[in-house]
């Protein structure tokens, strides 16, 4: 079985608390699992769908703000891309 980096008790593998020390298992931060991070990338990718929608009906308007809109769409979702993608592939680490 593994050991809690901390306190040296065993815990079971799939744990992700130690029941001993508290110690905590995370990406960047205790408690942040690549699952935590796909499940808050979804409302940040929505949100940045419905903004390239908006830009996308805005465009073919003289203001020039479905421009802007498809900017902030693809500025959001590249976010929501990092959040979802990227950060989960970090490695877990125990924090305390």
């Amino acid at each position: 079985m593994p050991q809690c980096p901390h306190c040296m008790s065993e815990i079971h593998e799939d744990a992700t608390t130690c029941p001993h020390c508290g110690a905590m298992k995370g990406i960047l931060a205790p408690g942040w699992t690549a699952e935590r991070y796909r499940m808050r990338a979804r409302p940040v990718l929505t949100f940045a769908a419905i903004l390239a929608v908006i830009g996308l009906f805005q465009l073919g308007g003289s203001r020039g703000f479905g421009v802007f809109w498809l900017i902030m769409a693809a500025l959001l979702g590249g976010l929501g891309f990092v959040i979802r993608s990227v950060l989960p592939s970090f490695p877990e680490k125990w924090y305390r």
